[in-house]
């Protein structure tokens, strides 16, 4: 661990260190409390620092216009990013240390996010449905992103294969019953 991500080449040093520490160490696991843990955990918070939106319409470009926002993903592919961001929660209990990741991933914009997190949806739907990490990454689409990412992410799951439509759909009409969108049903559904 510890590696230093210097250019566009490390992207994938970067990815398999941040799906390596993405795994937070829980209460129960053996290395819990121990500095292996720690340095894991604050491992993971200094790689989703990494990564700013290359998004010009994103809103964490005036932060890095600013200066106030790494660049150090400037020329990675976002849809990359975005997925290794994705597949790096993964832990039912992070301890707050996925709440970077989801900051990380909503500084992407509308046209870089929604496709991916859409691809990237049904898997983690089946990998952390269980563990209640999935509505809170999606809940901006029914507040403050809906303006903006609702109809690309639409637009977006509707170019998924009917089995994933068929899977999110299903995860979605749940927490439409009872969940993170009771409040707007309907709102999150393919479109063509």
């Amino acid at each position: 661990m510890g590696m230093k991500v210097r250019s566009l080449m490390d992207f994938e040093v970067w990815r398999r260190e941040l799906l390596l520490c993405g795994a937070i160490v829980q209460d129960d696991d053996p290395l819990a409390g121990t500095a292996e843990a720690t340095e894991r955990f604050d491992r993971y918070a200094a790689l989703v620092s990494l990564v700013a939106s290359p998004d010009a319409d994103s809103p964490a470009a005036d932060q890095r216009r600013a200066g106030t926002v790494s660049s150090a993903a400037a020329g990675w592919k976002p849809n990359d990013v975005i997925q290794a961001l994705i597949d790096s929660i993964c832990a039912p209990h992070d301890y707050g240390a996925y709440e970077a990741t989801h900051n990380a991933i909503w500084s992407f914009g509308p046209q870089s996010l929604a496709p991916a997190l859409a691809f990237a949806l049904p898997g983690f739907i089946r990998r952390m449905d269980s563990h209640d990490q999935v509505g809170r990454f999606l809940c901006p689409l029914a507040d403050w992103a809906q303006d903006a990412y609702l109809e690309p992410f639409s637009r977006a799951l509707g170019t998924l294969s009917k089995k994933d439509q068929a899977a999110v759909i299903a995860w979605v009409q749940k927490e439409e019953a009872e969940g993170y969108f009771e409040d707007v049903p309907g709102l999150i559904r393919p479109s063509s």
